[in-house]
């Protein structure tokens, strides 16, 4: 996804904690989180993909929210905007 589409998509605001729920090959999920520069521009994202056996529903909402918090400590880093 480029940074012109994501500049756009809500789900990929600071602090939104936009992610995937599917992988990218069946049987595999996904969480995702952007990292923004100073300027507020998506410039790199973090992300923990897995077989959807061990990356299950129930670990999702832990696995997001440590994806999150490393997503905005890199933004911190960058000196990207914090929510």
């Amino acid at each position: 996804m480029g940074s012109d589409r994501a500049g756009r998509d809500p789900r990929l605001r600071p602090g939104s904690g936009g992610g995937g729920l599917r992988g990218g090959r069946p049987g595999s999920r996904c969480v995702a989180a952007p990292a923004f520069n100073h300027a507020g521009a998506v410039v790199t994202a973090i992300s923990v993909s897995g077989p959807a056996s061990r990356v299950t529903r129930e670990r999702l909402p832990e696995i997001g929210r440590r994806v999150t918090e490393t997503a905005r400590e890199l933004t911190d880093l960058l000196g990207g905007p914090t929510p």
